[in-house]
């Protein structure tokens, strides 16, 4: 092997060995993407005047009683819901939403924050078939 060819691949092996180190280095010392975790707030148990709550940390708890296409079968429901003396106690909502399919709208109930007394309210209308179903969720105002 002659002096040169072998003084060519000693450049071509340093150059390789740089490139790999400038890589390793850029991969190494990259800016990574902002840590974006929602953290989550989960009800917390806590003792008022002798009374066990488990309220979630949200200002506003939201009960999603049910869905409708049809704006006339919503706004009736909604009317229904508002006449009877079992939700008097608590504001009902109605709520529209855009989704590809046309709108979609919402009836809500707000329940109060401590899920020991929400829960079976929420159940107690459901056993008198004032709703089918029910969904909690917890909204703040952020």
């Amino acid at each position: 092997m002659s002096r040169r060819r072998a003084w060519n691949i000693l450049v071509l092996l340093g150059g390789m060995a740089l490139v790999a180190a400038v890589v390793g280095l850029a991969v190494l010392y990259r800016p990574l993407p902002p840590v974006t975790s929602r953290a989550v707030r989960l009800p917390a148990p806590s003792l008022h005047n002798g009374q066990w709550a488990v309220e979630f940390p949200a200002e506003t708890l939201t009960a999603e009683v049910a869905t409708f296409r049809d704006e006339l079968t919503a706004d009736l429901h909604f009317e229904y819901l508002r006449s009877r003396p079992a939700t008097a106690a608590s504001p009902v909502l109605f709520t529209v939403t855009e989704t590809p399919g046309g709108p979609a709208y919402h009836l809500l109930i707000v329940v109060d924050r401590n899920i020991l007394t929400a829960v079976p309210y929420l159940a107690g209308l459901e056993a008198a078939g004032y709703i089918t179903k029910f969904q909690l969720d917890p909204l703040s105002r952020r």
